[in-house]
């Protein structure tokens, strides 16, 4: 089903061309110069306006908290023409940022918007990672897609930052936040000139189906996966610990009385290390199982962040670098596993369902960096970040080891088998 005039193309397998992949990546790439105006602009402002740390990291936050509404988001994008409501995703975020510019003054009115706007985010991300950008390449070809894509996207991290932080200087929030309206309006234009995407599988929601069945296949695939209940886990407290990375480190620069062209540029050097991190991410260990490959960047990542706790601002910006080049090469890598586990007709309620507890566990890590900020001495206000991502790593560590040693042991050793529906986590990709 889809609610936008059916274009001249639709497709059902993955074309052999790249021209339609391309036409897509387009359209990402001006929503993603949005969420850098975006990022820059909301939090410079309501700290303008508020003149707090913890406020101005906890107002920002409520974009991400849409995450906890999403597994409902999955069950509309299972429902209709993932690329139709892709399209209607960006104008709907272009309608949100146009009033957030209305209302910069208002920030219990501004915070509500932007959880609105998050919204909008939830489904364009998850149509876009899970069913669009995999369907329009061929199987082989997914890995270097996704990372071509991410790493375009990261590219446009490096200049947002700095053409942000200088309309902020001239021109003011509101100014920024109209031209953000304006480039995801223009992402959802591009869009209507990439095909429908046709999904033939008995799993897909059928028309007047109860949403709570609808809803519950999500929660069922999730629950009977072993491996996706540890991704899910280890993320989760990953993100309590660098879910908010950006936005903290943007607040303490602005705190410190950086000027905003200055904190564009170091955002800048950041979304320079993420850019490589995706880019690599399908290059690197080519024959590692993408679990493992998930294991080596967390690695890196944990190490990055420790760096930045040294309160030296050149070695806070190199563990900076590190951490992005990490977490871009990470994000990837998981991705492709669930790419490759998760059924397409349902992808949208199952990673919706994972997004809810990795993503919704951003405003958490707001809230408990804005208490220790708040009430700890100031050698502490760094702890939460290293020890969540410390917990995150232990996590998915203990499962692959386990996984490993119920491998190696002989058939019927291990008791009953689980039930996994997913590929084996430390199966090749």
């Amino acid at each position: 089903m889809g609610f936008l005039p059916r274009p001249k193309r639709v497709i059902t397998e993955p074309p052999q061309g790249r021209r339609d992949f391309w036409v897509f990546v387009s359209s990402g790439l001006f929503a993603r110069g949005g969420d850098q105006l975006f990022t820059i602009a909301v939090p410079l402002s309501v700290l303008a306006a508020t003149e707090s740390v913890a406020g101005t990291v906890l107002a920002f936050s409520a974009r991400v908290a849409a995450y906890l509404l999403s597994p409902f988001i999955g069950v509309l994008i299972d429902s209709f023409d993932r690329r139709d409501v892709y399209i209607l995703a960006q104008f709907y975020q272009a309608l949100c940022l146009g009033l957030i510019a209305l209302f910069l003054d208002d920030v219990l009115v501004l915070a509500v918007l932007v959880l609105l706007s998050g919204l909008g985010a939830v489904v364009a991300n998850i149509s876009s990672y899970f069913v669009l950008v995999p369907r329009l390449v061929t199987a082989e070809r997914r890995s270097k897609a996704l990372s071509d894509y991410s790493a375009l996207r990261e590219i446009v991290r490096i200049i947002g930052p700095l053409s942000a932080g200088g309309v902020v200087v001239l021109a003011g929030g509101a100014t920024a936040l109209v031209l953000t309206c304006a480039l995801f309006a223009l992402s959802a234009l591009v869009a209507l000139f990439v095909p429908r995407v046709v999904i033939e599988d008995e799993e897909a929601p059928e028309p007047g189906e109860k949403p709570r069945r609808a809803l519950a296949v999500g929660f069922a695939w999730l629950w009977r996966n072993g491996g996706a209940v540890a991704l899910v886990a280890a993320m989760t407290l990953a993100n309590i610990g660098v879910g908010t990375l950006d936005v903290i480190f943007i607040t303490l620069l602005g705190d410190s009385g950086m000027p905003a062209t200055g904190i564009g540029l170091v955002v800048s050097i950041g979304a320079v290390g993420a850019a490589g991190g995706t880019w690599a991410a399908g290059r690197l260990f080519p024959q590692t199982s993408f679990p493992r490959r998930v294991l080596y960047w967390q690695l890196v990542a944990l190490a990055g962040v420790t760096v930045m706790a040294v309160p030296v601002l050149p070695v806070r910006v190199a563990g900076y670098v590190v951490t992005t080049f990490a977490l871009g090469a990470s994000n990837i890598n998981s991705i492709r596993y669930r790419q490759e586990s998760i059924p397409m007709a349902i992808s949208g309620r199952v990673n919706s369902v994972m997004r809810m507890f990795i993503t919704g566990a951003i405003p958490v890590s707001a809230m408990v960096w804005a208490a220790v900020h708040q009430w700890a001495p100031a050698e502490l206000h760094w702890t939460p970040v290293v020890l969540f991502s410390a917990l995150g790593v232990a996590v998915w560590w203990w499962h692959l080891a386990r996984s490993a040693r119920s491998a190696d042991q002989p058939d019927g050793a291990a008791g009953e088998a689980p039930k996994v529906a997913a590929p084996d986590p430390l199966s090749r990709p």
